[in-house]
């Protein structure tokens, strides 16, 4: 079960990207988001409005954040993806937001000297390299002939 559902959450993720490319010229981006979570709000009212109503002291406590963390975090991301939909393609939005294990791990870096384990070097690297054979379009013929013309 693990599986399927971290499949889903990856159709889902992709989904998103493709249809917002798709739906680009229909529906506006500031539209596409507020519709997208509306109705995601609905939905997880159905799942967690009486957990929320337990606990709604600690969301009272906390709203700013909740707040800001929903606007920037989440609502801010998306539209921004909506936006940027409008002038390139769903492959293009996919392999920058590819790279953002990488920025968390550099970013971690510069701003808490956090360092990076030997487990989470290899993911970044991993990630960076997807990034980069889907760029060459899988031909390290291609790199060198459009990226790097005069080596020989």
């Amino acid at each position: 079960m693990p599986y399927l559902l971290l499949t889903l959450s990856a159709l889902f993720w992709s989904g998103n990207f493709v249809i917002s490319r798709g739906m680009h010229a229909e529906i506006p981006p500031l539209g596409l988001s507020f519709w997208r979570w509306l109705v995601a709000l609905l939905i997880l009212c159905l799942f967690g409005a009486q957990h929320l109503i337990a606990q709604r002291h600690v969301a009272r406590r906390h709203w700013r954040f909740i707040v800001v963390q929903g606007l920037l975090g989440v609502a801010g991301f998306n539209t921004l993806i909506y936006l940027a939909m409008q002038t390139t393609t769903a492959i293009n939005a996919v392999l920058v937001n590819s790279c953002i294990p990488v920025l968390i791990a550099v970013c971690s870096w510069v701003m808490f000297r956090e360092a990076l384990s030997l487990r989470q070097g290899v993911g970044v690297l991993l990630s960076l390299g997807g990034v980069v054979l889907i760029m060459v379009k899988g031909s390290w013929e291609y790199l060198r002939a459009h990226w790097c013309p005069n080596v020989d």
